[in-house]
């Protein structure tokens, strides 16, 4: 792995942490929550590393909304 593809992964990972700061405490608005994973992705050039990091974070909305409705 070379310093480029580091520097793809701490940005989306960064712009998934802001991305997760932002929703997981507000009410759950899916329509936007599943816009903004999908920008990020695809500012990302759809890559596959992305595309989990990104997927962790969704997961980890879901499983705070259960507990909220729980």
């Amino acid at each position: 792995m070379n310093e480029q593809e580091l520097r793809q992964i701490y940005d989306v990972t960064s712009a998934c942490w802001k991305f997760f700061k932002r929703h997981a405490t507000a009410e759950k608005d899916w329509d936007a929550i599943v816009g903004e994973a999908t920008h990020i992705w695809n500012e990302s050039g759809q890559d596959k590393v992305a595309q989990h990091i990104i997927f962790g974070f969704v997961d980890a909305l879901e499983e705070i909304e259960k507990r909220e409705r729980s």
